[in-house]
């Protein structure tokens, strides 16, 4: 068995063989995936016998969190060949990966899980939800006003990073996209004749599966934006029907009617996982209280294991036998997340103050 930081040109072929028996995705977004997004040398992989039987792609993003910028890793594409699984190799590469991207100077990662049990033993836990929406559009209540919108072309590009940096202003969490980003998904979302129909002060991300109208994305930054695209949505829907996957907060959910025809459906969306928990602390020490001391216990990660005293607004690092608070890594991330709150839980006295998580990570690969 050899364990493998990084790929060679010649283990693409194999990677990409074991990612089509992994997942269930088309053709045309595999070549999407492998002419776009894969990046060789953040590809980790078990090989034996001169074949790929496990791997994980630490696929890089720009984020911003509580108003600072992070480079993360978005861990997807976890799988092990059929013939090798519950043999422990994905735990040897999930180790790997975790303290390779701390002694990287990474400070947390994201990942987006298909069985979250997998992912809570390594310190993941959920940090936000996404609401899907499957609603006969006659019943929408909102206002149907005239609007204007054209099909997306590069000439856009520009004025969708500004979009989205307006918009972005309202959450915690969220992906820094520029043109090479919304090009690259423009791109994706073409693997599934999708589109981007802008908007002057908006956009959506849209697709059909079979006649039914699919929206993956919706921005808009004034209520006649919004108005707009919910306009949009009533007429191009083929069969009188749509399904909207949006964050929690979803203002369209208000105008949904509780009946039979409609189905709205919470679930938990995206995990996350602090990796150097000094590191985070000290990027982050607005939202813990002074002169506390509070014990991380971290199963994956040793250097994590440390009791954390915070004064004069900064933290630092001891291993001693005198803390005030124990908390395990995963806790810990939900809760500096905003997605526990602070107030209703043991751990009030650690954070200065609670938040919603109004974190939107809308990336699949």
């Amino acid at each position: 068995m050899q364990l493998l930081v990084s790929l060679k040109k010649d283990d693409i072929e194999e990677i990409r063989k074991l990612y089509e028996q992994s997942f269930e995705d088309s053709k045309q977004f595999v070549d999407y995936y492998f002419d776009e997004k894969i990046v060789a040398e953040r590809v980790m992989a078990i090989k034996e016998n001169n074949s790929i039987i496990a791997m994980l792609h630490l696929n890089p993003f720009r984020v911003q969190m509580n108003n600072k910028s992070y480079d993360v890793s978005y861990i997807v594409a976890v799988a092990t060949h059929i013939k090798f699984r519950n043999r422990g190799y994905m735990g040897q590469l999930m180790e790997a990966a975790l303290n390779r991207l701390y002694n990287q100077g990474e400070v947390f990662s994201l990942l987006m899980p298909i069985d979250s049990r997998i992912y809570e033993r390594y310190g993941f836990g959920f940090i936000e939800d996404h609401i899907k929406m499957d609603i006969n559009t006659k019943t929408i209540s909102t206002e149907n006003i005239p609007y204007t919108c054209w099909s997306f072309t590069e000439k856009d590009l520009s004025l969708l990073c500004r979009q989205f940096e307006k918009f972005s202003k309202n959450y915690n969490l969220i992906t820094m996209r520029d043109e090479k980003d919304f090009l690259k998904l423009y791109k994706e979302l073409r693997t599934d004749n999708g589109s981007i129909i802008v908007f002057k002060e908006g956009y959506l991300m849209m697709y059909y599966e079979g006649n039914i109208l699919h929206i993956r994305e919706i921005v808009y930054n004034t209520v006649d934006a919004f108005y707009e695209i919910t306009s949009f949505i009533q007429e191009k829907s083929r069969m009188g029907r749509v399904v909207i996957f949006d964050h929690e907060y979803s203002k369209l959910k208000y105008y949904i009617p509780n009946i039979k025809d409609n189905t709205i459906t919470v679930k938990p969306f995206m995990m996350a996982r602090i990796i150097n928990v000094e590191e985070f602390i000290n990027k982050n020490i607005d939202l813990f209280v002074e002169n506390i001391r509070i014990k991380v216990t971290d199963s994956y990660i040793g250097m994590n294991n440390a009791v954390y005293q915070i004064t004069e607004n900064k933290a630092a690092k001891y291993i001693v036998s005198d803390y005030d608070f124990e908390i395990d890594i995963k806790t810990l991330t939900q809760l500096c997340f905003g997605y526990l709150d602070s107030e209703q839980s043991e751990f009030k006295e650690v954070f200065n103050r609670s938040f919603p998580a109004r974190n939107f990570f809308n990336e699949y690969v």
